[in-house]
């Protein structure tokens, strides 16, 4: 594990902002398989983990490895895919990824900065708007997971859930410290590459603020489309604490939701064990170049 700054604990993040960037990792890019597990240690805010991919038999046919950076270990006043690239390249420098030939430090993150797609994807992208718990009601169907609602479809883009629930269960907070919190309650867009076509790198380069404005008539659009199954804020218009909520319902209710005109669409991933044929493109080949 790289050591990183933590720039908030998980009970005093920001009202809102970016829960968690999820960075798909080029398997010839890794230099040690075993710092990636299936799950993420509930103590980090950044993680290596692994996910199988299996046919609908149960058999076993790919593994996918992922870094996820959650917002504890985000400045929202800072550049994100700057502050991504840093992460990698420290991952780089502990031996967990892969050295780039002959690059130091500052040539491996400009190096990952031109070439993000031939060794990175951006797997999936959470954005998080925190309510007291008297200004939103939950709707639809319980879940298995207590005072959580999901949208329909999958992955679902909605979620909204009890932070103190969620919390308390993960159990390495004091219930003390947890019940003080004012915003217990936290509205979750979950981008995915089962639900959206515009998770770019590119459109990870700014702060916070200009992220959220790009992603603004996306997220409009997915309430628009979503907000019914899972939750109802009676006085949206009125809160003086959720101006991003507001922006983004008043955007989504307005009548016409403008076109994603900042957005870049989802680069091609490579496919790691694929053999490209002569008339196609090589995606791998810069990977198996920089690191062999």
């Amino acid at each position: 594990m790289i050591n990183y700054t933590r720039f908030f604990n998980e009970c005093d993040c920001p009202q809102e902002g970016i829960d968690t960037i999820s960075i798909w990792i080029h398997s010839n890019l890794i230099n040690r398989y075993e710092d990636f597990h299936p799950g993420g240690n509930i103590h980090e805010s950044i993680n290596c983990r692994f996910k199988d991919e299996k046919n609908r038999a149960g058999q076993f046919f790919g593994r996918n490895y992922f870094i996820d950076i959650q917002s504890e270990a985000l400045n929202p006043n800072a550049n994100i895919l700057e502050q991504i690239i840093y992460i990698l390249t420290r991952f780089v420098y502990v031996g967990t990824l892969k050295p780039i030939k002959n690059s130091d430090i500052n040539e491996t993150a400009i190096y990952f900065m031109n070439n993000f797609s031939s060794f990175f994807a951006v797997n999936s992208l959470d954005f998080y708007f925190d309510l007291k718990d008297e200004d939103c009601i939950l709707l639809g169907d319980e879940t298995k997971y207590p005072e959580t609602r999901y949208s329909s479809g999958y992955p679902s883009v909605l979620k909204i859930y009890s932070r103190t629930a969620r919390l308390k269960q993960k159990n390495h907070i004091s219930h003390e410290v947890i019940n003080r919190m004012e915003y217990k309650t936290r509205i979750e867009f979950h981008l995915a590459n089962g639900n959206c076509d515009f998770l770019h790198f590119q459109n990870l380069n700014g702060n916070y603020e200009l992220v959220f404005l790009n992603y603004l008539p996306l997220l409009a659009r997915k309430w628009f489309n979503h907000r019914r199954e899972v939750v109802k804020i009676p006085h949206v218009y009125k809160l003086p604490y959720a101006h991003h909520l507001r922006q983004l319902n008043n955007l989504a209710l307005a009548g016409h939701i403008p076109q994603y005109r900042e957005l870049l669409k989802t680069p091609i991933r490579p496919k790691p064990d694929k053999k490209y044929g002569k008339n196609e493109v090589d995606l791998n080949w810069i990977s198996h170049f920089a690191t062999d």
